[in-house]
């Protein structure tokens, strides 16, 4: 999160790697909440000092909303500074500052452009009985049909994942496959 944070005005990628944005659904969102906090950690704040003559809470109050707030922050940054990844074989898809999920292009069969409809964020879910996993930041826009792969365990045959230019990443990913 502190990386991504500190990072955000420059994204530096190594040669031969391409990126791709994601979460562009979900950033207004993140906005919005980040707004809040602003407003109600001012307003918790002015209630502590009104309410207390305690110099030590309003202190602590201020700093876990400066902390929460520099996380929210770091989360949005992190769609910027953490985008997924074509290159050396593979393809990293990112959850933001949390896990992600590196995938050989060779375990791709087909990747197509699709559209399903979701809200927020999902982190990597997976359903064994239909053999599916989808990492999304709002609507699911790419599915890769895959050899059978593993995510968390589970035997996976098609992943749903969220991309902002998801016919640049399907491209992509079909240009690499063929390399």
């Amino acid at each position: 999160m502190w990386r991504s944070l500190f990072g955000w005005a420059r994204a530096d990628r190594p040669d031969g790697v391409r990126t791709f944005g994601y979460g562009r659904q979900v950033r207004p969102l993140l906005y919005a909440v980040a707004a809040l906090a602003i407003v109600e950690g001012v307003v918790i704040d002015f209630l502590i000092g009104l309410f207390t003559d305690s110099v030590t809470a309003t202190i602590v109050a201020a700093a876990i909303h400066v902390y929460a707030l520099c996380w929210l922050l770091g989360i949005v940054a992190s769609l910027r500074t953490r985008p997924h990844e074509i290159g050396d074989g593979r393809i990293r898809l990112r959850n933001s500052v949390f896990s992600g999920l590196d995938i050989p292009v060779s375990a791709i069969e087909t990747v197509e452009v699709c559209r399903v409809d979701g809200s927020g964020f999902s982190g990597v879910e997976v359903d064994e009985d239909a053999r599916t996993a989808t990492l999304r930041h709002g609507d699911a826009t790419v599915r890769l049909h895959l050899r059978s792969l593993e995510i968390a365990g589970v035997g996976v045959d098609r992943l749903d994942v969220t991309a902002a230019d998801p016919g640049a990443f399907v491209r992509a990913i079909r240009h690499t496959r063929t390399q």
